[in-house]
């Protein structure tokens, strides 16, 4: 049965998918297409390590694979990983309408494929923002898999009913808030999934991000328990600036982080 918080009412005001620019083509690197219920969905996987692990890179609202390639790409040479972007259904080329379930349908499809592959030896799975949401249900999906190896979670969303009660006027459109929200604690609870969870998790947020605040950060590091690796809060940058502010910090983060993993 169709969940409330998928009705277009929700989805239409919550989600914001952004069109995809041209993406280079090599013998390493390339569009990989998967196939999910709302269509075909579109990733990018860059592969220059032979044999390494790979990042799965699950990108913001309003945002593409074209957007974060540059950065992420650059980021994962440095740390001999390989990577795979995904676009939610509706972003850059994925075919389909955004919404919760077909976003997580993607991720899942794209961590299925990654799994499929047997030169990939384990996968860190990377949500920023709304695909923090995707990249937390995917680690406590898969908390059994020893190829499942670390979670990152940025920007990163600890309660969804808190976000979507500011932006969508439940009433006003003739939506049942109560049932709605029942609905996501149900299907959402991130402090229930974190405690699924059997990999380490690194959570990184901005102290002054103006978008979702930092409480949220400092609940999922609490939710983490003995799982946390690190908890780490940039005093520089906000929502969208993160990478830009804190470049260097972050990705000693993660050359901290991913080898312990």
């Amino acid at each position: 049965m169709p969940r409330l918080y998928d009705s277009p009412e929700v989805c239409r005001t919550y989600f914001f998918p952004q069109p995809g620019g041209p993406l280079p083509e090599r013998a390493d690197a390339g569009p990989v297409s998967l196939r999910t219920a709302a269509g075909e969905a579109r990733g990018y996987w860059s592969r220059p390590h032979a044999g390494a692990p790979t990042l799965l890179h699950l990108h913001g609202n309003g945002e593409c694979v074209s957007d974060v390639l540059p950065l992420w790409s650059y980021w994962a040479t440095g740390l001999e990983h390989n990577l795979f972007l995904l676009d939610y259904p509706g972003y850059g080329e994925s075919e389909g309408t955004p919404c919760f379930t077909s976003c997580r349908e993607a991720a899942h499809a794209a961590l299925a494929f990654l799994l499929e592959q047997p030169a990939v030896p384990w996968v860190a799975i990377v949500g920023r923002s709304l695909g923090s949401l995707f990249a937390l249900d995917l680690a406590a999906g898969h908390a059994d898999s020893s190829r499942v190896r670390a979670l990152v979670l940025e920007s990163a969303i600890a309660d969804l009913k808190q976000r979507l009660a500011l932006r969508v006027a439940y009433e006003a459109v003739g939506l049942d808030r109560a049932a709605l929200e029942r609905e996501l604690d149900e299907d959402w609870d991130a402090q229930a999934k974190l405690a699924r969870v059997r990999c380490p998790v690194l959570v990184l947020h901005c102290r002054q991000d103006s978008l979702i605040p930092v409480d949220h950060a400092e609940r999922l590091a609490r939710w983490a328990g003995e799982r946390l690796h690190a908890l780490q809060l940039f005093a520089e940058g906000d929502h969208n600036t993160i990478h830009v502010e804190n470049a260097a910090e972050y990705h000693a983060a993660l050359r901290a982080f991913l080898p312990r993993a």
